[in-house]
């Protein structure tokens, strides 16, 4: 199975899409993660089939369901901008969120810290958005690190606390 998919990888590399599609299409049936993301992507796109993307979200979501983080944060974010066929549905769109972040998928947790703030598929928890984003600015996401610094500023925690505010504006320039 590991020739048919470093295979599959040299046609996708060599632009021969339409023959790289049918092996990993035959590998994902088989249960191949990798293939399944790449008959995704390939369906998305285009490339070696017709652009299905309501096709491409099943592949994608099937994959989320299997337990892959980076899946579970497409899904989720497919449930949050009712793209692809998806119904809006925050309810869903944290359910994703939150396996995405048990393996410590930062985005997941970052786009989860916002559901949190603002109270969307779930209670509004400022003290769990702000958990959320203070993981993530210890592990340098800087879009966590800004928001954090908005925040602080802002006073959205309910204290002020303006220290809390450079320290994450200096981390954000140190990186």
């Amino acid at each position: 199975m590991i020739n048919k998919y470093n295979e599959a990888c040299q046609l996708y590399d060599e632009q021969n899409y339409e023959k790289a599609y049918h092996l990993f299409y035959n590998l994902a049936k088989n249960g191949n993660i990798d293939s399944q993301k790449n008959i995704a992507n390939m369906l998305l796109h285009g490339l070696g089939t017709k652009k299905d993307e309501e096709a491409a979200y099943l592949w994608y979501k099937q994959i989320a369901d299997a337990g892959d983080s980076k899946s579970q944060h497409a899904i989720a974010n497919c449930y949050i901008h009712g793209s692809y066929g998806f119904p809006i549905n925050y309810t869903l769109a944290v359910e994703y969120l939150k396996k995405a972040s048990k393996d410590n998928y930062i985005p997941a947790k970052y786009d989860l810290a916002i559901m949190y703030f603002n109270g969307q598929g779930v209670a509004k928890d400022k003290n769990k958005a702000r958990e959320l984003l203070e993981q993530n600015a210890k592990n340098g996401h800087k879009k966590s690190m800004k928001l954090l610094a908005l925040y602080y500023m802002r006073d959205e925690f309910g204290f002020l606390k303006i220290f809390q505010c450079f320290k994450y504006l200096k981390m954000m320039t140190a990186n």
